[in-house]
């Protein structure tokens, strides 16, 4: 009798099975691999206010969607996120108004106003893994006096705690951001965003492969011309990455690099994907606003 006694069939029958040989992949991914954190557009939410009258165009360095045309623009793999915007209809504005002179649209003091607050409902936390919060502000404060001043509460608003305190919420959490000034003669500071984030999984870190760069030939007329028809990739997560993501990679010869990622294909075994290709290049810094997306 084999090693296995009498289940011989379905423990080698098993080795072909899908689970088997995406667990093979991913070893050898994780083996040959460069580590990675992986950022994906927003596929759902507000229309941000930087789109163009009449058009269907965004602009491209806008701190709102980052130039996706929805609110919050991306979101980095194994997070969950909250967003806030200057233009959320829910919010409780006391003593403040949307300027709309400019796009996108921001939230400032009413005239002859020294201070006002704006307050958003209560947002609902699973935060199973108690991982920390993490945030990002987007406010302008346009002469010497403004002030803004970010807290959030845990208990519908009857306690508040500045932003920049270890954040303890487990369930629950609202937040109200206060703007003011000195004197009503100077401008008011200006709210436009507040990103509030939290890992839901152990590692939020991604394996991409080493670049692989594909030659084809083409045959001219004095022979055959090799071509690059530029670096490939692949990697296995458990959701597809829809284009328009980017990643920054932590390791390897592309360590600290953010490339724009576009051409994908996936790869399938009786219908399951098991692998998803793709090509990248290096962003432009300082043109494209992948580096400052949160």
């Amino acid at each position: 009798m084999s090693y296995w006694g009498d289940r011989v069939r379905q423990v080698i029958g098993a080795w072909g099975t899908i689970d088997s040989i995406k667990a093979q992949s991913y070893s050898g991914l994780i083996a040959g691999g460069e580590k990675s954190n992986l950022w994906m557009p927003v596929t759902s939410g507000l229309v941000c206010s930087c789109k163009r009258q009449d058009e269907n165009v965004f602009e491209k360095m806008c701190v709102s969607c980052y130039g996706i045309g929805l609110i919050g623009g991306y979101q980095k793999y194994g997070h969950t996120y909250l967003y806030i915007s200057s233009i959320d209809p829910t919010l409780v504005l006391t003593n403040i108004s949307l300027n709309q002179n400019y796009r996108p649209y921001r939230l400032i003091l009413n005239d002859g106003q020294l201070t006002g607050t704006i307050e958003t409902v209560d947002y609902t936390i699973q935060n199973t893994l108690l991982n920390p919060y993490e945030w990002d502000v987007k406010t302008y404060i346009k002469d010497t006096g403004g002030a803004v001043l970010v807290e959030y509460s845990t208990d519908s608003g009857v306690t508040w705690y500045t932003l920049q305190q270890p954040v303890t919420a487990t369930t629950k959490i609202r937040f109200r951001i206060t703007l003011s000034r000195t004197v009503t003669t100077i401008r008011s500071p200006f709210f436009e965003m507040l990103r509030f984030r939290w890992m839901n999984v152990l590692d939020d870190t991604v394996y991409i492969s080493k670049a692989r760069t594909p030659i084809d030939y083409k045959r001219m007329k004095y022979g055959l011309t090799e071509t690059a028809a530029g670096p490939r990739f692949w990697t296995i997560i458990d959701q597809a990455i829809p284009s328009l993501s980017f990643t920054t990679f932590l390791e390897g010869p592309n360590q600290g690099q953010t490339m724009a990622l576009f051409d994908f294909n996936v790869t399938f075994f009786q219908g399951i994907a098991l692998r998803q290709v793709f090509s990248g290049r290096i962003i432009t810094e300082g043109v494209e606003i992948y580096t400052q997306v949160f």
